[in-house]
């Protein structure tokens, strides 16, 4: 596996939380075997509540496993411990609690210079056409209908807690509707808006026949 790509490792290196940057200091990511539906861990909850929030705010977020949240010092994850985030894994349990489908992307990767320090970068796309909402119940905290958010005042991932939250994520749905019902309108009249004709007189015409001299 090769080391993080250069935009990736911005992140790592940013030194400090923001709304849309969130960092986990030491995850583990069990594994299942096929076929098999076992109960979340609590490492699994916490990353599930953080990409639930990061999915309802405006660009979505990016999470990063391995770097210390309370001074952003990047310590890093033994090698076999980042590997087992895998992209299809990840993806198909935060998404047994969410609804719509959320959209992540999930790198792992080491420093360029030093393969013993790894890192787990998921990007988190902010929800397409409706907020996420928690679908089934689960531990700590996973509630049937829950919302969560990143905070504004705190960089935390949690449950709305306020009417300030709820409406900036309903503001937002509102605009992708917009967005979406004016392109479906604009697809609609395109065919029957016609150009107006331009007459062309005589000497145009035997001038375009004619070509240049």
């Amino acid at each position: 596996m090769p080391p993080l790509p250069e935009p990736l490792l911005g992140y790592v290196n940013h030194g400090r939380e923001e709304r849309n940057l969130e960092f986990k200091e030491r995850l583990e990511w069990q594994t299942r075997r096929a076929g098999r539906r076992a109960a979340v861990t609590a490492h699994q909850t916490n990353i599930i509540k953080s990409v639930m929030a990061m999915s309802n705010i405006r660009h979505g977020g990016v999470i990063v496993v391995g770097v210390r949240d309370a001074d952003g010092q990047p310590v890093g994850l033994d090698e076999r411990t980042a590997r087992r985030f895998n992209q299809d894994a990840v993806s198909a349990i935060v998404n047994e609690y969410a609804a719509p489908y959320c959209e992540i992307t999930v790198t792992a990767g080491h420093l360029p210079n030093d393969d013993t320090r790894w890192f787990v970068v998921l990007d988190v796309q902010e929800f397409a056409t409706q907020p996420i909402i928690c679908r089934r119940d689960g531990p700590t905290g996973l509630e049937r209908g829950a919302v969560f958010v990143r905070g504004r005042r705190i960089y935390e991932s949690a449950k709305v807690r306020s009417e300030a939250e709820m409406r900036e994520i309903v503001e937002l749905a509102v605009e992708k509707r917009v967005d979406r019902e004016v392109s479906a309108l604009l697809r609609r009249l395109t065919p029957l808006i016609q150009l107006p004709q331009v007459e062309t007189t005589d000497r145009e015409r035997y001038d375009v026949e004619r070509g240049p001299l």
